[in-house]
Parts: structure tokens; C-alpha cells; sequence
């Protein structure tokens, strides 16, 4: 059911020589596919490092905010009495390990 007043459009190449099919056409169309093909890998390539650049500038921001927040904590630990505060008795500076021992006779 075709409408007779709109417009078929049939390729028919059977039999026919149609233009740039010759040497120089094949070698024009290897040309502009090995262009095209050199295009996509050179854009493809500049998205890759945009891409992982962003990811590495990502981690590294991840990377200094894990370190602060560590630092914070150790810094609240040992202002407020956390597993490095020095026992009553040892010195400022936690080089003392205070405990309680017995002579074990051999």
C-alpha cells in the first residue's frame, strides 16, 4: 500500500558502474577511513586522560581529606584522654609502659 503521490526513492546499482568506485576512488575512501579511524583513537585517547586525571585528582582529595580527618582524631585522642595519654606516674610522653610483674623462680 504505497501512496502514489509520494516520492520513491530506489538505489539501483546492479549492473552499473557508479562514481569513485576506480582506483583513486578506493584510494580516497581508505584514505578518509584511515583519517577517520586515526581521529576517533586520537579523541578517544584525549577523553581517556581527561577522564583519568579527574579520577586521580579525585583520589588525591580523598586521599588529603582521609589524612586530616586522622590527624584531627589523634589530635582529639590525646587531648582528651584517648588510648595515648601516658598513665599516672610515666612521663609526658607515653615512653614509660607501667604494669605489675612477680619473679618466677626457674
Amino acid at each position: 500500500m504505497t501512496d502514489p503521490h509520494r516520492p520513491s526513492f530506489r538505489l539501483d546499482f546492479s549492473g552499473s558502474r557508479t562514481a569513485g568506485t576506480g582506483v583513486f576512488g578506493r584510494a580516497v575512501g581508505t584514505i578518509v577511513g584511515v583519517g577517520a579511524f586515526v581521529v576517533a583513537f586520537l579523541v578517544g585517547s584525549a577523553l581517556f586522560l581527561v577522564v583519568l586525571g579527574l579520577a586521580l585528582a579525585f583520589a588525591a582529595v580523598i586521599g588529603v581529606r582521609w589524612w586530616w580527618w586522622q590527624r584531627k582524631l589523634a589530635a582529639v585522642m590525646r587531648d582528651q584522654g584517648g588510648m595515648n595519654r601516658p598513665s599516672e606516674g610515666g612521663d609526658a610522653d607515653g615512653d614509660v609502659i607501667e604494669g605489675e610483674y612477680r619473679e618466677v623462680d626457674r
